[in-house]
């Protein structure tokens, strides 16, 4: 009934705050953008525990114990877009203001103290094109299967799963799965890190792909032909300021934000380039 599905949706919106913000972190740690409700979810985690501790549990639930942040570009916009938010509840206002500033240096400045963590996003950019496209090929299957899935739900549950039921979910959860496992198994140093970007470049060159299929994600990131031209990174960002941080101090030269983006994309353009002769 509509009563029914309507607490379902209650209980399991309360759970998912319930995670608190280690949780939160963990299931937001992906190479693609997230939704507002999942800002909300975040902020009602922290006003219920409106304490410095909850803030770091945005930053210790993917600290891999030997002190790399092996954070995906998706999490890292997150978790400035709470910090933002964060600098007005009293508690956590100046560790929050701390965390801003260096996460958006950080995002906009290519990580200038962190070579490993420069490393790591310019290789999350092609693992997750790779990733979907690899999930995306007809061989793979993917789409005939939850297709057949989708045609032994009944309307309700269609209609309650929504995208959950489409082949969509499907190929996003697997690009996901391969996109998280590389992430955990590169070494996080600056040399093995590009070596794998420039490994996966090469691949790209040859791995076609059903554009079609690709066109239909809405996921905040081009992984078509153009996925080398924007650094969703940056675009997000920039976004989460204009809503949130008009009245941060900064001091970073919008032309050192451009040379940065076109300093990472020659230098695994370059490793690719070197990678395919």
């Amino acid at each position: 009934t509509d009563e029914a599905n309507l607490q379902r949706a209650r209980d399991d919106e309360a759970m998912l705050v319930s995670a608190g913000l280690f949780g939160l972190a963990q299931d937001l740690n992906v190479p693609f953008g997230w939704r507002p409700l999942d800002v909300n979810r975040g902020l009602q985690a922290l006003t219920s525990r409106p304490t410095v501790d909850e803030l770091q549990q945005l930053w210790k639930a993917v600290d891999d114990g030997q002190g790399h942040d092996r954070a995906f570009w998706g999490l890292r916009t997150f978790r400035l877009s709470i910090s933002l938010q964060a600098r007005h509840i009293p508690a956590c206002a100046d560790v929050a203001s701390l965390r801003s500033r260096a996460s958006v240096r950080d995002h906009l400045l290519g990580f200038p103290d962190d070579p490993s963590s420069a490393a790591a996003h310019r290789l999350e950019i092609p693992l997750f094109v790779f990733a979907l496209r690899a999930a995306s090929q007809p061989e793979a299957g993917l789409r005939q299967e939850a297709e057949r899935l989708l045609a032994t739900l009944d309307a309700e549950s269609s209609l309650r799963l929504g995208f959950a039921a489409s082949s969509h979910h499907l190929a996003l959860s697997a690009a996901l799965l391969l996109c998280r496992f590389v992430f955990a198994n590169t070494v996080w140093e600056a040399e093995p890190l590009d070596a794998k970007a420039a490994e996966i470049c090469g691949v790209l060159k040859h791995l076609a792909f059903d554009k079609r299929f690709i066109s239909e994600f809405l996921i905040g990131v081009d992984v078509g032909e153009s996925w080398g031209q924007h650094d969703p990174l940056v675009d997000f960002t920039l976004l989460v300021l204009a809503q949130h941080g008009g009245d941060l101090d900064l001091s970073i030269d919008e032309t050192e934000v451009v040379r940065n983006n076109a300093e990472r994309q020659d230098l695994v353009g370059e490793a690719a380039r070197k990678l395919s002769r």
